[in-house]
C-alpha cells in the first residue's frame, strides 16, 4: 500500500481543468442522490384504472452496473370502503414491482381512514441513460374514494428519492 501526499495539482495542459476520470466508487458506496417534491394531490372516486401519481423522479447513472435504490413516501386517505388499493413502480413506463393492499376497509362510521403510500425498491437499469420512475395507485373495486398525497382536502408533501449504488 501506497499513500500520495500533495500540496498541489495543477492541469498538464492550460484551460482543460484536472480531470480524475479512472476513479471506481467502492461498491456498496452512494454515487448520487436525487431527489423530488410536490404537493399536487391524486383523488379518485370508484375507479380501478391505474392512475400516475406525483412523485415522478429522473437519474441517469454513471455506470451500467450501478443499482438504484428508489424511495417514495405520501400520506394519503381512503373513504368509504374502497376495498383493495395497489401502488406499483414504473421504469420508463415498464412496471417493475406492485404493492397490493388487499381487504382495506374504511371505518365502520364511513370516516376517512389513513393510507400511506411508501415504496422503497432497489433496481438494476444496466444503463447509463436517464431513467424516469413513475409511482401509480389504483383501487381494486368500485367502490369508495381514495387520495394520494392528501388529506381530508388538504395537500401534503409527496417525497421521492433516487440514489445511485455503486456495484
Amino acid at each position: 500500500m501506497s499513500t500520495l501526499y500533495v500540496d498541489t495539482i495543477n492541469e498538464k495542459t492550460s484551460g482543460n481543468g484536472v480531470q480524475i476520470a479512472d476513479l471506481v466508487p467502492a461498491a456498496g458506496s452512494v454515487v448520487q442522490v436525487v431527489n423530488t417534491t410536490s404537493t399536487t394531490a391524486t383523488e379518485v372516486d370508484s375507479s380501478t384504472t391505474w392512475t400516475t401519481v406525483a412523485g415522478s423522479i429522473t437519474i441517469t447513472p454513471t455506470a451500467s452496473t450501478s443499482k438504484v435504490l428508489i424511495m417514495h413516501n405520501a400520506g394519503g386517505m381512503a373513504y368509504a370502503n374502497p376495498e383493495g388499493i395497489g401502488f406499483r413502480l414504473l421504469r420508463d413506463g415498464t412496471v417493475i414491482t406492485t404493492h397490493p393492499r388487499y381487504g382495506f376497509k374504511a371505518a365502520p362510521d364511513g370516516t376517512w381512514n389513513s393510507v400511506p403510500f411508501t415504496m422503497i425498491y432497489l433496481d438494476s437499469p444496466s444503463t447509463t441513460s436517464a431513467v424516469t420512475y413513475t409511482f401509480q395507485v389504483n383501487a381494486t373495486g368500485t367502490n369508495g374514494q381514495w387520495r394520494h398525497n392528501d388529506s381530508s382536502g388538504v395537500s401534503g408533501t409527496a417525497t421521492s428519492i433516487a440514489q445511485e449504488i455503486a456495484q
